[in-house]
């Protein structure tokens, strides 16, 4: 059975350039805006992207990890997927399982660190203070 995100919430998500199709696929068949970025975009182009649409970052690339490059605070969230091997049949359950459990207002402005076993969102590092 799928679930769907609860009524009011919603999800829009952009898939970078690593995406799998199939992921985006499935995630349009159950509902979910979701948008894979061009692969010809820059990273810096895509955060602007992701600030401007108020989309949600889901990504394999590490460099999203750089809070000073590109600061989770400034968009509606990333979730850094780092599931090797990164493919469909593992991807998909984890991502499909993160976004049944918590709703877009759960991660807007924190990053999301999703693996086979569950995710963690970590805290925002400008909130933290010594």
């Amino acid at each position: 059975t799928i679930l769907l995100p609860e009524s009011g919430d919603s999800w829009k998500l952009l898939g970078d350039e690593n995406t799998s199709f199939d992921v985006i696929k499935f995630l349009k068949r159950n509902k979910y805006d979701a948008i894979a970025c061009p692969k010809s975009l820059k990273n810096g182009e895509l955060f602007d992207r992701l600030v401007k649409e108020r989309r949600i970052l889901f990504t394999h690339d590490k460099d999203f990890l750089d809070s000073g490059k590109y600061p989770a605070s400034k968009t509606a969230g990333i979730i850094f997927i780092p599931i090797h091997p990164p493919t469909d049949k593992n991807v998909i359950p984890a991502l499909h399982g993160l976004l049944v459990k918590i709703s877009p207002k759960d991660i807007s402005g924190k990053l999301v660190i999703l693996t086979s076993e569950g995710f963690t969102i970590q805290p925002d590092p400008d909130s933290i203070t010594p």
